[in-house]
């Protein structure tokens, strides 16, 4: 029973490919294909998640930097790099203080770059009309 299914899969990936024509090369998107604002969101999703892992990484060191100065210089509260092995760590509310504020930073950059984009005259913005005029 399991050799019948597998020659009927096989069969019918050579019969694919003879009635497909074989594999193709794909084809660029054209400008026009998307509009205008998917291009923005697009963008500002790039933006948002390519900024989050250095947002996550400063605001995790400051808020590690401020409490171990709002612990008098505890070496408990060691800000990342320079904490003991036997170092408190984040509470599960500290740290998902540390994240929200991390992606509230990350989609405001977005917001910034969106709105910086949207400044700009249409045939220089990165998202709108490719074809540049000179």
């Amino acid at each position: 029973m399991k050799r019948l299914l597998l020659v009927c899969c096989l069969l019918f990936q050579i019969l694919n490919l003879i009635w497909a024509g074989g594999p193709t090369d794909p084809v660029p998107y054209a400008p026009e294909e998307f509009p205008s604002w998917a291009r923005a969101l697009r963008r500002g999703e790039i933006v948002a998640l390519g900024v989050f892992p250095f947002v996550f990484l400063f605001s995790s060191l400051a808020y590690d930097t401020f409490r171990f100065a709002a612990s008098g210089g505890n070496p408990n509260y060691a800000p990342g790099p320079f904490q003991n092995p036997g170092a408190s760590p984040l509470s599960s509310q500290e740290r998902m203080g540390v994240l929200l504020v991390s992606v509230s930073v990350s989609a405001l950059l977005a917001f910034v770059d969106f709105l910086i984009e949207t400044k700009k005259p249409i045939n220089q913005r990165s998202y709108g009309n490719s074809a540049v005029t000179n």
